[in-house]
């Protein structure tokens, strides 16, 4: 691969972004139903929990502020089992079972209440 076609985290995110409208999670900011939060949680009270860290997206319950899921995006030459540990930090400080880390190439899961690890 040549630098012209490295890919940057922002492909990694593009391509969850697509995953997430089919799987029918709604990430409109304008939308009453949206469920879907990039770069912020949905609560002031999350925000002080996360100390100023920006979770890549966080998934909600629909028709809810009930936190489910933290999705962590690295470029494909970034360490997976870092990006999951990054995420781990951000799900154990607002209390959401699980967290997604994906590079593109390699997705791991790992669920704080099972303390277990899944690799896709």
């Amino acid at each position: 691969m040549n630098e012209r076609t490295q890919f940057i985290e922002r492909d990694t995110e593009t391509f969850i972004d697509k995953k997430l409208k089919e799987l029918n999670w709604i990430e409109d900011i304008h939308s009453n139903k949206r469920n879907v939060y990039k770069q912020q949680p949905a609560t002031e009270e999350q925000k002080k929990k996360l100390k100023g860290k920006r979770t890549d997206y966080i998934l909600y319950q629909s028709g809810a502020t009930n936190p489910l899921i933290v999705i962590e995006a690295k470029r494909p030459s970034e360490d997976i089992y870092q990006a999951l540990e990054q995420g781990i930090n951000y799900v154990k400080s607002i209390e959401i079972p699980l967290v997604i880390a994906t590079n593109g190439e390699f997705t791991k899961v790992y669920h704080i209440n099972f303390r277990k690890n899944f690799s896709f």
